[in-house]
């Protein structure tokens, strides 16, 4: 009955499945997945690291003693580092929290401070007062003091480097609106490969994968809410060979829902569940 459902389909990588909700993510420069993962009933936060080429588990289970209010700062060198809250009701980071990237052991913490940069060297952090900020740098492997550095020299190290190294090979969609050249073009193709009727407004995210054509777009459920499909077309074919419910009853526009890693198209296909399938 549904088109939308009766093509044939690419077939996942991997697929994993939290008990949470998936909130972010960060790639390694190597082949680890890091995941920040929430559970709002329990009021608890998790860490957990996949192999992004198979998706089994590197380790998984770490949590900070504040829990809930922690958060994924960064990963770089080996170590992910990890953020505390200067109070529940601040936005404000406060604490660092070194982790080895390899086993998912602590490897060092400094809860008087908050995180600014990690570089290769180095990791540049500073001291909030009533005042003002003292920055300082540390050594990335044991979380002593360095030395100290002026705001100047702090943001000149952070805008320096990348701040998230495992994103160098990552493309990410672009947004086609109505008024774009192709946008009829490819409405057309969507809708006669899904059977739902996009809705123009929100536009389209596209991204080229290889010889397909990754599609994402906004459509009214069955209830009348907003939901978010997703589609895969073959530059061979022109026909669909994945297609996918990405959200339903959404309160907006979706997120970023997809991105390409190298040859691997990673899709958040829920609120607990990440699919990976190979382009």
């Amino acid at each position: 009955m549904f088109s939308f459902f009766s093509k044939k389909q690419l077939q996942p990588v991997w697929t994993f499945r939290t008990e949470g909700i998936i909130w972010r993510f960060l790639f390694s420069s190597e082949t680890q997945l890091v995941i920040e993962e929430r559970l709002k009933e329990m009021k608890s936060t998790r860490f957990l690291c996949l192999d992004f080429r198979d998706g089994l588990p590197v380790w998984k289970d770490f949590s900070l003693d504040e829990n809930w209010y922690s958060g994924l700062e960064t990963v770089k060198n080996g170590t992910v580092y990890l953020h505390g809250y200067a109070d529940p009701q601040m936005p404000e980071h406060r604490g660092i929290y070194a982790v080895s990237l390899a086993t998912g052991d602590l490897l060092w913490y400094r809860q008087d401070l908050a995180f600014y940069h990690a570089g290769g060297s180095y990791l540049a952090a500073y001291r909030q007062t009533m005042q003002d900020r003292t920055f300082l740098s540390l050594d990335p492997v044991s979380g002593t003091e360095t030395g100290e550095l002026t705001q100047d020299e702090a943001d000149a190290i952070r805008g320096g480097s990348d701040l998230y190294e495992g994103f160098g090979d990552v493309s990410w969609p672009s947004k086609l609106m109505p008024n774009g050249d192709l946008f009829p073009d490819f409405a057309e193709l969507i809708e006669k490969e899904t059977g739902h009727k996009i809705l123009a407004e929100h536009g389209l995210d596209v991204l080229e994968a290889g010889d397909s054509v990754v599609f994402g777009f906004h459509f009214r459920g069955n209830k009348d809410g907003l939901s978010y499909g997703l589609t895969v077309t073959s530059g061979k074919t022109g026909k669909s060979v994945l297609s996918r419910v990405l959200a339903v009853q959404l309160k907006g526009q979706a997120g970023d829902l997809f991105l390409l890693k190298g040859n691997l198209l990673m899709v958040v296909a829920g609120p607990s569940e990440l699919v990976c399938y190979r382009m």
